[in-house]
């Protein structure tokens, strides 16, 4: 199994079309790097989500985060429970502290510098669904939308497999889960990082030797920095799929 760092990159394309023995060597892999390391990368899942698919996604985040900061604001989140809805940069903050006004005091010092999108299930079937509505640009950019949806079911469906080979290698038969999922009570959060600097290490250290955090809060910021900057202009990061906690 490859790696990048500790962080183990596992090829799903066997749990998907192989045999039964190739299914189980991938469910294990999965099973152990979410146990072991709790992270992992996922690749050659294209029977599920083309990577056609995935380049449109990528282009339409792209052109909704360049919408107008004001278009943007029209869709913000109601409130922190709906989930639902655009977070403008520096409304976040990436923090150990509990205090309310340690948390502001921290996001006027040394503000998140990401922009996010939240998408939920477009549409209610029954009480266990999210009161909340998602929040779309009509008409700055109605595609966005169509686009979002189709994206966030596939990537449900990504989800499923993903569930069916961890309970595989738990010894209670793939589709275990299926039912405790098929609710899709779970988001699509689409980031883009505004960076401006011309060189990673200028990058890295204005923005960690610039506060007066404490070195946790700077390693925090710098071990975040440092994966997303390659390159001087900002870069358009997306989209973290599923996050697994097991």
């Amino acid at each position: 199994m490859a790696t990048s760092g500790i962080v183990p990159i596992i090829d799903f394309a066997p749990y998907l079309t192989g045999s039964k023995e190739e299914k189980a060597k991938v469910a294990q892999e999965l099973f152990e790097a979410c146990t072991k390391v709790g992270f992992l990368m996922l690749r050659n899942f294209d029977s599920i989500i083309p990577k056609s698919q995935v380049e449109r996604t990528f282009t339409a985040t792209k052109q909704f985060f360049d919408l107008p900061v004001e278009e943007k604001d029209k869709l913000e989140w109601e409130c922190p429970e709906s989930n639902r809805g655009y977070v403008r940069q520096g409304r976040e903050r990436v923090t150990q502290a509990t205090s309310k006004e340690e948390i502001e005091k921290l996001r006027k010092s040394a503000p998140d510098y990401k922009e996010t999108m939240e998408i939920g299930k477009d549409y209610r079937e029954g009480d266990f669904d999210s009161k909340f509505e998602n929040r779309w640009p009509q008409e700055s950019f109605p595609e966005f939308k169509e686009i979002s949806n189709d994206f966030f079911e596939k990537c449900h469906l990504l989800h499923l497999e993903i569930m069916r080979a961890l309970a595989l290698a738990m010894g209670l038969g793939e589709e275990y889960f299926d039912k405790k999922v098929d609710q899709k009570s779970h988001n699509l959060r689409l980031y883009v990082f505004r960076l401006h600097y011309s060189k990673r290490s200028k990058l890295t250290a204005s923005l960690v030797d610039s506060t007066t955090l404490p070195s946790n809060e700077r390693r925090l910021r710098a071990e975040a920095i440092e994966q997303v900057v390659t390159r001087s202009k900002s870069r358009y990061l997306l989209p973290l799929l599923f996050a697994l906690s097991i």
